[in-house]
């Protein structure tokens, strides 16, 4: 049972948007673009995760996120695991059911690789990829921690959506490609105002510039007194984040095993044409 707000609540709205997915998919520049222009206000906290791991917090503490917001601002958050998460839909429905709603897509094979690199720096992970595949397709329900489904299974997005419109109206969600947001971020970023109702004019100067590249922690023991202290909300987006990047080196990790990329290729093949017939668009660049 979801916690409603007591009256004489601390004044806080409800998105009107949610940046849903997919992890390494390119959310979090998608929401730092979108924090930057003037008519939205997206929650300060990075990953609110309410519709996943803290829906046991009610709705009340969900509000609180958006209190910063201005009156004629649209109000957003990212989060994005919401789409591959089995539950997140329906609470998602049940809360604000008139939200607009956003996914980027990334090449799965590339997000898998991606997500468990991400997951080695915050020593989530000491299995190799190749291990943590097989571990996977032997016993799909051994998730990593931290994380709703496995690697793959968070790859697997026709099925996601097709969760996700059981409860939402197509029209409501907009789903576009990582490789949308390289080619082109203006864009895409004018596709994505238009869609959520802001003014698809403006263009904030931080719109080429991308986040959350590959990276190390200096001190993880540092970035976890930020989230404990929920750092983005009270310090401010811009502090906080200054102190977030300082905290990461960026890094690049090895070249994904050839062998091992064409036996995921052949893994996500059919759910990646059943991808391509559920948005009308050629994936062919993913088949290889």
């Amino acid at each position: 049972m979801v916690r409603q707000p007591r009256d004489g609540a601390p004044a806080g709205r409800l998105p009107d948007f949610l940046v849903i997915g997919v992890p390494k998919g390119g959310t979090t520049t998608l929401a730092a673009h979108l924090a930057a222009h003037p008519g939205v206000h997206v929650a300060p906290q990075k990953e609110v995760d309410f519709f996943q791991a803290r829906w046991d917090l009610g709705v009340e503490w969900y509000r609180t996120n958006f209190v910063g917001a201005r009156p004629g601002q649209l109000v957003g958050e990212a989060t994005p695991w919401y789409l591959a998460h089995p539950q997140a839909a329906q609470r998602m429905a049940q809360v604000v059911p008139e939200a607009k709603l956003v996914a980027l897509l990334r090449n799965p094979v590339d997000r898998a690789y991606s997500q468990y690199w991400w997951h080695r720096a915050f020593q989530a992970e000491s299995r190799s990829f190749e291990q943590a595949v097989d571990d996977e397709l032997r016993d799909p329900s051994q998730v990593p921690a931290g994380m709703p489904v496995g690697y793959l299974a968070a790859g697997r997005y026709a099925e996601q959506l097709r969760r996700l419109v059981e409860h939402y109206p197509r029209e409501a969600v907009l789903v576009r490609l990582t490789e949308d947001l390289a080619a082109d971020s203006g864009a895409l970023f004018r596709e994505v105002c238009a869609h959520i109702g802001a003014d698809p004019a403006v263009r904030p100067r931080n719109v080429e510039r991308a986040y959350n590249a590959a990276f190390e922690f200096r001190s993880l023991r540092f970035f976890y007194a930020m989230r404990r202290h929920r750092a983005w909300k009270r310090l401010g987006m811009r502090l906080a984040n200054r102190l977030d990047a300082w905290n990461k080196r960026r890094v690049s990790y090895p070249r994904l095993d050839p062998e091992l990329r064409a036996r995921l290729v052949e893994h996500f093949a059919p759910a990646n044409a059943e991808l391509a017939e559920w948005l009308g668009r050629d994936l062919g660049a993913w088949m290889r």
